[in-house]
């Protein structure tokens, strides 16, 4: 099932639903590094999450109930716009996109531990 248009941010309008798309739902959660991000989410190894995404090994329920319940979180409140918001409210103040950037990857490290990917 293909995700339709994307918004520039490269997030889904909607999130897509029916049989057999739980990588597409993985990607609507987690639009960068989607897998990498389900592995570390699950606190499972990169390679059970690809065999997870290719549909080679069954997902197990909790997973696919925190995917859903994402979706859920994320349809009543758009990360993307209100991030892409905040960025053009800082530029139409004049800081630089590299300050606004780098802002934001310390907020990333802050937040997960480790360097922006």
């Amino acid at each position: 099932m293909p995700l339709g248009d994307l918004k520039r941010s490269g997030v889904a309008d909607e999130p897509p639903e029916g049989p057999d798309i739980f990588a597409e739902r993985v990607r609507y959660v987690f639009p960068k590094s989607p897998t990498a991000r389900l592995a570390k989410a699950a606190e499972v190894d990169v390679r059970l999450a690809q065999r997870w995404m290719s549909g080679r090994n069954q997902v197990p329920p909790p997973v696919e109930a925190f995917i859903t319940e994402q979706i859920k979180l994320m349809g009543q409140v758009s990360v993307a716009t209100m991030l892409h918001a905040m960025v053009e409210e800082l530029k139409a103040k004049g800081i630089h996109i590299e300050a606004i950037a780098a802002q934001i990857a310390a907020e990333y490290e802050a937040l997960i531990g480790r360097e922006i990917e």
